[in-house]
């Protein structure tokens, strides 16, 4: 095993203890603003978005596919990336581009849950979604 994999799954290693302990104040607090931020914008594209017809059972299934994909995980360095771009693209196709932003968010939520409750993460951790 070379330095370079044990320094990797060292910092994979570091990643997973981190998000089992409490989101520190200072982060706790940039997500809030980077947060409501988001949901301001988001919500105000929904508003003014125009169309907002769309089929509900068509939107519960996309949710329900991002809890899915978000619970796909591939490691990389210190951290993973998840494969929710395979949602989203067909998300913007299927229900008006407006609303995706806001049934984004809770997909990631649903897909955070099970690890929550597993103790794998901390509860404040959600509020990255």
């Amino acid at each position: 095993m070379s330095v370079q994999e044990i320094t990797e799954a060292e910092r994979t290693r570091d990643s997973h203890w981190l998000r089992r302990q409490p989101m520190s104040p200072d982060l706790r607090r940039s997500e809030l603003i980077g947060g409501g931020a988001f949901l301001a914008a988001a919500g105000a594209l929904a508003l003014l978005g125009g169309d907002a017809d769309f089929s509900l059972g068509t939107a519960l299934v996309y949710v329900l596919a991002i809890a899915v994909a978000s619970n796909v995980r591939f490691d990389v360095g210190p951290g993973f990336t998840v494969p929710t771009q395979a949602v989203f693209v067909p998300m913007l196709f299927a229900l008006p581009p407006a609303v995706v932003p806001l049934l984004f968010v809770p997909g990631l939520l649903l897909g955070m849950l099970p690890d929550v409750l597993r103790g794998r993460i901390a509860p404040s951790w959600m509020l990255t979604a």
